[in-house]
């Protein structure tokens, strides 16, 4: 095919590529009931003006924790509700200025205008409108040094300016509370939300959702589909699995393919794992103590026992128990 017919093909795996986008807020969101039901709790008093509690949303990457607080800050009526990812905006500024940004519609000048300035217009105009402000700070371990100040600055504006509610939506990996000054951390006391890894179940009809929101029938295939999968639950993201499936369709595009075939996915995990542990599983299988006397110069238990659960998770091998050997387990490639 030449380049011309290339560039100007319209034609496309992709019903919707915008499901596989990482900022993508899906109409169905599962498995996470719970979590929404308890975030939308926690922010309903702002919607009549009152104070509502502080929370910290903790998880491991791709578990959803921002996406809930998306979908719970698109049914919010009544106050300013603004997300700001903290690993860009990681600095007081540029925290108050995505506020700014989502009260008045536009950035403040980059120079000219201290921060003391844009703190006070902000609040003047939440007292003149009488609204809350909910705020949530995602990835906010990315603040690192200038989280008790970001924090404190606006959990404390209700005393100089009479009547302002803030509430803070902290969204990070783990607890952050052991960082906090004492100060801070009596003016946040946040109610924790966990979010659990999803189980490889879940993970499998999420991505088939995601497949049937943003490609065509037939596109993906279901033993294509359950490698992705397998490979997702190993990484415990789910963003992985998203990605994974963009790029598989993308290639199979780039090589005239109607469907996704297995050469058209890429999953970094299996060959990290094959080349740490695989190679030295004989075919007969080996001990897992054994195993672990071969890599221990290379790694410690703990990675070597995550390694094993992974590759038994993704069926690349299999683990017996040995009668009267303790703990121990015989490995067999699958």
């Amino acid at each position: 095919m030449c380049m011309a017919k290339i560039l100007l093909a319209e034609e496309t795996l992709f019903k919707n590529e915008d499901a596989f986008s990482f900022d993508y807020v899906p109409e169905i969101f599962s498995f996470r009931d719970s979590q929404l039901h308890s975030i939308a709790g926690a922010v309903r008093p702002a919607m009549r003006n009152k104070k509502s509690s502080n929370l910290l949303l903790t998880g491991n990457p791709g578990t959803g924790k921002t996406t809930a607080v998306k979908i719970t800050f698109r049914q919010l009526s009544g106050p300013y509700a603004v997300c700001i990812n903290s690993e860009i905006c990681s600095s007081p500024y540029r925290i108050f200025a995505e506020i700014h940004r989502s009260l008045f519609g536009f950035l403040p000048p980059e120079t000219g205008v201290p921060l003391p300035s844009i703190y006070d217009k902000i609040f003047r105009k939440l007292v003149n409108e009488k609204r809350s402000l909910v705020v949530a700070l995602d990835d906010v371990q990315y603040l690192g040094s200038e989280m008790n100040r970001v924090l404190y600055d606006l959990l404390r504006a209700g005393e100089s300016y009479a009547g302002v509610k803030v509430c803070v939506i902290a969204i990070a990996n783990n607890s952050i509370l052991h960082r906090l000054d004492d100060k801070v951390r009596s003016v946040f006391q946040p109610d924790e939300i966990a979010f659990p890894d999803y189980t490889r179940r879940e993970i499998g009809e999420i991505l088939a959702q995601r497949c049937a929101l943003g490609l065509y029938d037939g596109v993906m295939r279901p033993p294509v589909l359950e490698e992705i999968v397998s490979a997702t639950f190993a990484k415990k993201d789910l963003r992985f699995g998203v990605e994974a499936i963009r790029k598989a369709v993308a290639r199979a595009e780039a090589s005239s393919s109607t469907i996704v075939n297995r050469e058209h996915v890429v999953t970094e995990s299996r060959h990290q794992e094959e080349g740490e542990l695989l190679p030295l599983v004989p075919d007969g299988g080996i001990r897992s103590g054994e195993l672990f006397e071969r890599v221990k110069e290379k790694m410690g238990y703990t990675k070597f026992y995550r390694l094993l659960q992974r590759l038994e998770a993704t069926g690349y091998i299999k683990t017996e128990a040995i009668r009267g050997i303790g703990n121990s387990r015989l490995i067999k490639k699958r």
